[in-house]
């Protein structure tokens, strides 16, 4: 599977459902249980939490939620590397506690908990 589009979400899906960015590159990642893939990635120009999974009839559902504005000059968000860390040693609950945090500080919405992945109508909720 190579969907969804870059225009719709800042990296793209392989066969396995591991995401790749626009570079061609391997995103750090969290598979949990269900199935569903938890990442964070630049988006425009937002720092933005992402969660997508597989239905039984091949269809995507995905969601991103902004959870820090950047700057032009930002050349790299700085709690990303850490949300990435959490999430590859497979600490779902830390990255979304700092992912919260992270949102909470620059007022935006992070709902504890998560709504479940069930809408078939992506959301992307970018702020400009």
């Amino acid at each position: 599977m190579n969907a969804p589009p870059f225009s719709d979400l800042p990296v793209i899906f392989d066969g396995a459902m591991t995401p790749i960015d626009a570079q061609g590159e391997y995103v750090p990642h969290h598979r949990d249980e269900g199935g569903t893939v938890h990442l964070f990635a630049v988006a425009e120009r937002e720092l933005c939490y992402v969660r997508a999974r597989e239905t039984a009839a091949d269809a995507l559902l995905y969601e991103a939620r902004p959870i820090m504005p950047l700057s032009d000059a930002a050349p790299s968000p700085w709690p990303l590397p850490a949300l990435q860390l959490y999430l590859e040693e497979g600490d779902l609950d830390a990255a979304q506690a700092l992912a919260r945090a992270t949102a909470h500080a620059h007022g935006l919405p992070f709902p504890d908990p998560l709504p479940d992945l069930e809408s078939p109508t992506p959301t992307l909720e970018l702020d400009f």
